[in-house]
């Protein structure tokens, strides 16, 4: 009976243990799906400022046995953002403004899995405009000088970066209700600073009279941000024109009048001299006779006609000086001259040709303005009848061309052309000249030169003033017509010209656009990327759109107002 007993309860114990391990194994088997934790709120990215974010995923997940959790991403538009994961590391890239759908998805090792939504806002908000760091804050200016003072050049944060061209989407303007700003303007083709009116150092018009004006410009994006910069512009003087050498003086008698002819070189000036004044006395003491004529002519030769009786073998005192808008210079030394009664080997005025200074050279080069009429194109012919010079009014205003003068001068000779009475040259038209109007063109070097009644309008040619020599003088071959490239360069400079396409044909037609880089007729897109991939290597002439020595943005901005 005890044997028994003791066989049914290690039966009994070894069932209970089956049943324990039965209970703990089924125990084991039964897996936990992961549940996801709260909400995710919507998430905004500003692609200004983010490449890209990061979410902890595990913060959104949990596993009620304790397993990790193999993470995944979707974005429902990758066009507007994509997604990836590493480890539970979710990164978001923004592509494009919009709003999508990112799901999360959090699965064991079993294969059991939660899943998450939330929205994903991709933002790119409008940012303002900015100036150039170059845009100078302080700036000093000639008075009456007329060019641009400077060039305002901006920036959008917004555009894409490194194409060409920048979208030509900015607008620049003048504070006029701020300092000084009435008295500037903007240019028409470009954002070049200027006067109005040229400034007078002796009158200043600024608020505080102190000739120191103060503007505000501004430049505003298609989203009308905008950021100012101040410029402040300090006036400074210019002296009177410089002293003139002592004249030379020659008597030409004919019948009961007698002519002096006083030949002297024009003083340098930084501003156009406007008139010369003679004065003349008999012997060395008494009153001076004055005789006051317009600035005029190549050379600054003055020839006065006084139909009074000179005296013969009387020694004349004579004085020279000349006035520009800053005064008058001083008077020359005195050139003392006899009047004699026979003058027979005196040279015939029109004979004379005084002789040219350096000097006067480089005060013509300084004062010749390139900003009303310039040399637009000119051919010459070997056959003289076929010569012809256009000229091109560059504003946009009508021009009234009456006592302008065309002057041609050579190592051995001047011819003047006074062009015809109460011409007017429409804005931004181009005039023809030709031999039909008295106009030769020789087969040696030569310089044609442009004055208006105020001061020289332009100059042109093969040689400077008869000099042949200078280096990087215009081609401007016999029988080619040639274009002016670059209205901004002195015309007697090669860069300033280009041949034109075509040498027979209708002269005065435009055949070369100003920007048309690559001559093909139009101004366009390739043109950009043409000169913008000569910006920061080696200087070539063709890219420098404006002529001012340096191929950079500034030139950009020329062919971009061009399109």
């Amino acid at each position: 009976m005890l044997q028994q007993l003791r066989t049914v309860s290690i039966f009994l114990i070894l069932l209970l243990g089956v049943a324990v391990f039965m209970f703990i194994s089924g125990v084991a088997e039964a897996n936990n799906a992961p549940t996801t934790v709260g909400t995710i709120p919507t998430q905004t990215v500003d692609m200004n400022t983010t490449t890209s974010t990061t979410m902890d995923l595990s913060t959104y997940f949990n596993d009620a046995d304790g397993d990790v959790l193999t993470y995944t991403a979707s974005s429902a538009d990758t066009t507007i953002a994509t997604v990836s994961v590493s480890s539970a590391t979710l990164t978001i890239t923004p592509v494009a403004v919009g709003t999508v759908t990112i799901t999360l998805t959090g699965t064991d090792p079993g294969g059991l899995s939660a899943s998450h939504d939330f929205s994903l806002v991709v933002t790119k908000p409008n940012r303002a405009p900015v100036f150039s760091d170059l845009l100078p804050s302080t700036v000093d200016y000639p008075e009456n000088a007329t060019a641009a003072i400077v060039t305002l050049v901006a920036t959008d944060p917004d555009w894409t970066p490194n194409v060409f061209p920048p979208p030509n989407d900015l607008t620049y303007s003048i504070v006029t209700d701020e300092e000084d700003g009435s008295l500037f303007s903007l240019g028409f083709f470009s954002p070049g600073l200027s006067f109005k009116t040229a400034p007078d150092y002796e009158n200043p018009s600024d608020s505080d009279t102190n000739n120191t004006y103060v503007v505000k410009v501004k430049v505003t994006d298609p989203g009308d941000l905008s950021d100012t910069h101040t410029i402040t512009i300090t006036v400074t003087d210019t002296p009177p024109p410089g002293k003139p050498n002592a004249p030379t003086v020659q008597f030409v008698t004919e019948s009961n009048a007698s002519d002096m002819l006083v030949t002297f070189e024009e003083s340098s000036s930084k501003v156009p001299i406007t008139y010369y004044e003679v004065r003349y006395r008999a012997g060395t003491t008494g009153d001076y006779t004055v005789i006051r004529a317009p600035a005029g002519g190549v050379t600054s030769t003055v020839t006065m006609g006084f139909y009074v009786a000179l005296q013969a073998g009387v020694t004349y005192q004579v004085q020279v000086r000349v006035e520009s808008g800053e005064g008058f210079s001083d008077w020359s030394d005195t050139t003392e001259a006899v009047m004699n009664s026979d003058n027979t080997n005196v040279p015939d005025p029109a004979d004379a040709l005084p002789a040219i200074s350096s000097e006067l050279a480089a005060s013509l080069a300084e004062r010749v303005t390139m900003d009303r009429v310039i040399f637009n194109e000119l051919r010459n012919a070997s056959t003289d009848a076929h010569d012809w010079v256009e000229l091109r009014n560059v504003t946009d205003t009508d021009i009234n061309l009456n006592d302008w003068t065309l002057t041609l001068v050579t190592s051995e000779s001047q011819q003047a052309l006074t062009l015809p009475a109460e011409t007017i040259l429409p804005a931004n038209s181009v005039l023809l000249f030709g031999n039909t109007e008295g106009l030769t063109l020789p087969q040696a070097p030569f310089t044609l030169i442009l004055e208006s009644p105020s001061g020289y309008a332009d100059v042109a040619g093969n040689s400077f003033l008869g000099d042949a020599t200078l280096a990087n003088l215009a081609p401007l071959t016999v029988d080619q017509a040639w274009y002016r490239l670059k209205p901004a360069v002195i015309g007697y400079r090669a860069e300033a010209w280009i041949a034109s396409p075509t040498v027979v044909g209708t002269p005065g037609q435009r055949e070369i656009v100003l920007g048309d880089v690559n001559a093909d007729g139009v101004v366009n897109i390739l043109d950009l990327v043409l000169v913008a991939s000569r910006i920061g290597g080696a200087y070539t002439s063709e890219a420098d759109i404006n002529g001012d020595g340096i191929v950079d943005v500034q030139d950009l901005v020329v062919i971009a107002n061009a399109f």
